[in-house]
């Protein structure tokens, strides 16, 4: 499994690596496009936080739970250095999914409308994915492939590394950006339904 060439998401969870690809048909694990969650909580500049992917459970290789069958990963694009942490509701059962998240921190607080350059998109372009490969990986191997290394993930967590792609038809960050391969690395607790989302670069 090359995990340097991946121009996809990557999800890393108790030893198990899932990369993804793009799907010429509709599937329920999907890069960019309309994020369907409210945003609530923690007060944030004008600038919208970006929906960059929503992935299946069945394809994360977990069971639904009680924050439903579904993971919605945002970031805040247009913040520069964005550490982004939010909250999923329980699943509500009387709607078809839980409508929002909870920003419980984001720093900093203020967008701009030239970062990551001017005119960025306010939704990024929608993309079906599909699994590519899984493999058994150590943390230690596919810290390696993510910039700035991860150095410990508990059993409830799951990892999600985000890279550029230069075959989506938008710059995620920029020439300059995506020529660094920042990152954008998700980190989601499937017990307390937390996560924590921030980018790293070379």
């Amino acid at each position: 499994m090359d995990l340097y060439s991946q121009q996809y998401p990557s999800l890393y969870h108790r030893g198990r690596v899932t990369t993804f690809t793009r799907s010429d048909s509709r599937t329920t694990s999907y890069f960019g496009g309309p994020g369907l969650r409210l945003i609530q909580g923690k007060k944030h500049g004008t600038m919208p936080l970006h929906h960059l992917a929503t992935i299946s459970t069945s394809d994360a290789g977990i069971r639904a739970s009680r924050f439903g069958d579904s993971i919605p990963f945002f970031y805040g694009m247009s913040y520069s250095g964005c550490e982004l942490d939010y909250q999923l509701p329980p699943y509500d059962m009387k709607v078809a999914s839980s409508p929002w998240i909870h920003v419980t921190h984001i720093d900093p607080a203020t967008s701009s409308d030239r970062w990551p350059y001017a005119d960025y998109p306010k939704l990024l372009p929608y993309i079906p994915l599909a699994i590519k490969e899984t493999a058994e990986m150590p943390l230690e191997t596919f810290s390696d492939y993510v910039m700035q290394g991860i150095e410990a993930a508990s059993d409830d967590e799951l990892i999600l590394v985000v890279p550029p792609n230069a075959h989506m038809g938008v710059s995620l960050w920029g020439p300059r950006g995506d020529a660094e391969d920042v990152q954008i690395i998700f980190i989601y607790n499937i017990q307390s339904g937390s996560m924590r989302a921030y980018n790293a670069c070379t």
